[in-house]
């Protein structure tokens, strides 16, 4: 049987099968030589597997900006939400942290999670985007009133960025995560 030098994992999954019926010296020889492509290949995938991360998670931002600016967010708003959004979730909606209490694209869990469930009919991580900008929207507009306040008066994408972390998410580690959280925002 014909293996295509291109296939290293169907080489080696060949050599597996006939090493019974070969000299130990040769199959000694063959793994030795199968190796390096071997490696070359697992390190190609793993590549792959990052890149297609990255791309999900920059598609992730995109579309949570696009999101924010249609609902008339301006530039450094509209970016410092997304910075959290990556922040708290890589900007997947279907994201659920914290020993599985956490739900959504803003990691919502307790009343606001109840809230959001009682609204939508499903908890935040069985939603849209459209309904979890919506209801952070409706959050601003109502319950999180006084955190609109704060994050508004921030001067900056960096400045609103940590006031979003601080005063509307409100994570364990407030003034860690709001740091980190204005860094990745610019």
């Amino acid at each position: 049987s014909l293996i295509s030098v291109n296939d290293p994992a169907a080489a080696s999954t060949l050599l597996d099968g006939r090493a019974a019926e070969m000299q130990l010296h040769d199959v000694a020889f063959l793994r030795q030589h199968l190796r390096a492509p071997l490696d070359r290949q697992l390190a190609v995938s793993a590549a792959q597997a990052v890149a297609r991360g990255a791309g999900d998670q920059a598609a992730n931002a995109g579309a949570v900006y696009q999101g924010l600016s249609q609902r008339g967010f301006d530039p450094d708003a509209a970016w410092a939400w997304t910075a959290n959004a990556m922040a708290e979730s890589q900007g997947r909606v279907g994201a659920v942290g914290d020993g599985g209490i956490s739900h959504g694209v803003f990691q919502w869990n307790g009343p606001r999670a109840a809230a959001f469930t009682q609204k939508y009919g499903h908890p935040p991580s069985q939603g849209t985007l459209d309904e979890s900008l919506d209801f952070m929207v409706e959050e601003l507009r109502g319950t999180e009133t006084n955190a609109k306040g704060r994050i508004d008066q921030a001067q900056g994408v960096a400045g609103k960025a940590a006031a979003i972390s601080r005063y509307y998410l409100r994570p364990r580690d407030t003034e860690g995560e709001a740091a980190r959280r204005s860094a990745l925002a610019v």
